[in-house]
């Protein structure tokens, strides 16, 4: 087709469930499970930005990170998030 598409995907793990895992691509250590799990802290703020009168959600495993909605982090978290997709 000409027009462009989208795929969603959606999916949940128990973090302990991956540490440390092989998976679809590869083994999933802290490293790959927090840079997958950064995408939820973009979301928060994404969604804080929005809806100011709400008090934000707190994503206890990167709560010591501040992920901020930004051009920088919209590439080095969305640009190829789906290469830290997790799957076992």
């Amino acid at each position: 087709s000409k027009n462009m598409r989208a795929t969603m995907v959606h999916g949940f793990h128990r973090r302990k469930s991956v540490l440390g895992v092989d998976g679809w691509n590869g083994h999933y250590d802290i490293d790959h499970v927090n840079q997958r799990c950064r995408l939820i802290s973009l979301a928060i703020d994404a969604r804080a930005r929005s809806y100011m009168h709400e008090i934000p959600y707190i994503y206890e495993p990167l709560d010591h990170e501040k992920v901020e909605w930004s051009n920088e982090t919209r590439r080095s978290i969305l640009e190829g998030y789906n290469r830290y997709d997790l799957g076992i």
